[in-house]
């Protein structure tokens, strides 16, 4: 049977703000990766059972021997190749959703199968922000350290060019230490910017 969750209604996930439309296709293509159904079965083995008293067993995730329950668990690559021919995600067409569908003979699994699903896929797609926002974060800190270094090193030239330039006479000798001065004005200020910009970010 097609799946339906407590509420009646067939599950969707909304990728609206998360994924752009032409990043549907890549989104279907985790979903049906062999290690999200990996995923999902590990979770049905711990798990376990259909119901709080613990008597029923899930049916993906029991052991069947010549076709009988063996009331045992199965094992991680059995319950993993039963939940990838249970499920179906079908893309809802002009919308960033894509709608899971789980097909079982017992509704209650049929529902915990979709919402395991659902889960496991958000939490995958939360641990990869997470990694990617690490790495964001960790490049903006040496960016940061760069620039701060950088705007030091600046910074000291400058101040020894000026102590050491001394008063000139010549008018030629002038233009250019003024010429020199203000370079090296504008590469301490636009390095000063950057550094209080990747300051702001980090934030």
């Amino acid at each position: 049977i097609d799946l339906k969750d407590n509420g009646g209604k067939v599950p969707f996930l909304d990728l609206t703000g998360a994924v752009a439309t032409n990043k549907i296709t890549n989104e279907l293509e985790t979903l049906k990766s062999r290690s999200m159904a990996e995923a999902v079965a590990r979770d049905l083995l711990e798990i376990k059972f259909l119901d709080d008293k613990g008597e029923t067993l899930i049916p993906l995730a029991e052991a069947i021997l010549h076709g009988e329950p063996q009331h045992s668990l199965a094992t991680v690559h059995d319950v993993t190749s039963r939940v990838e021919r249970a499920m179906t995600f079908t893309p809802i067409r002009d919308s960033d959703i894509i709608r899971i569908t789980a097909r079982s003979t017992e509704p209650r699994e049929a529902a915990l199968l979709s919402n395991t699903f659902t889960r496991a896929y958000t939490d995958r797609n939360l641990g990869a922000s997470r990694m990617k926002s690490r790495s964001v974060r960790e490049f903006l800190q040496s960016q940061l350290q760069e620039k701060h270094s950088s705007l030091e090193n600046t910074e000291k030239s400058l101040q020894d060019y000026m102590k050491s330039s001394g008063v000139v006479s010549l008018d030629a000798e002038v233009g250019k230490v003024v010429k020199q001065l203000s370079e090296l004005e504008a590469t301490r200020d636009g390095l000063d910017i950057e550094f209080k910009s990747l300051s702001r970010t980090l934030v």
